[in-house]
């Protein structure tokens, strides 16, 4: 065997190790986090720390309680053009239902409604004393922070259903069947890459 085509194998080799690593960091460095009742403000601050937002994708299971700060991650998601996902069996109620719409690219397998107070915050606002102050989100103010990131038609739709509580949206909202296999399949890869104590509660099947 000559020298020259030893060296060759071992260029290879090296081309294969070196490249097989790069695509494992790659990977690797995907994160899936669940938003929930209990860890909002949480995954506020870990989206801050995250440095590759391409690979970041977010589930939802959350019945809200803080209309303010929902209006502020989902402008984080719209910005950052963060992957939602929605599973069946889970919740997401009230203004958590801003996080799925404000997304791009988001799925959700059971109805989304219109944002809106949770019972619990709206008791909690009744119960202020005058001179407190807290921050009010109202239809007109949700309305102008969609017009600005959404198209007309589903604009309209949206409109709607600011008076309609009754009116569904994942149907006309959800990204279509071929863009949820590859997102789910996404999600799946990456939380199978990450270690047990990472992972979310509920793992996300992939679609074949």
């Amino acid at each position: 065997m000559s020298i020259h085509y030893k060296l060759l194998c071992a260029i290879i080799t090296i081309t294969l190790y070196l490249h097989s690593v790069s695509v494992s960091a790659a990977t690797t460095s995907c994160s899936v986090l669940e938003v929930s009742d209990q860890n909002l403000t949480s995954v506020i601050t870990q989206i801050q720390t995250i440095k590759n937002l391409n690979e970041l994708y977010l589930t939802l299971n959350h019945r809200g309680g803080n209309y303010a700060l929902s209006m502020y991650l989902a402008k984080i998601i719209h910005d950052k053009k963060i992957p939602v996902y929605v599973s069946a069996g889970s919740h997401c109620d009230n203004d958590c239902s801003a996080l799925y719409l404000a997304s791009p690219m988001g799925y959700s397998d059971i109805p989304i409604f219109f944002p809106k107070y949770s019972k619990t915050e709206r008791d909690k606002i009744d119960r202020l004393s005058p001179e407190l102050f807290y921050p009010i989100i109202n239809v007109t103010s949700v309305m102008q922070f969609f017009r600005n990131i959404i198209n007309n038609d589903l604009l309209l739709l949206l409109e709607k259903a600011a008076s309609d509580p009754k009116m569904e949206l994942s149907t006309f909202f959800n990204i279509d069947h071929t863009d949820k296999r590859q997102l789910l399949n996404a999600f799946s890869l990456c939380q199978k890459l990450r270690p047990i104590s990472e992972q979310p509660n509920k793992l996300i099947t992939p679609i074949r």
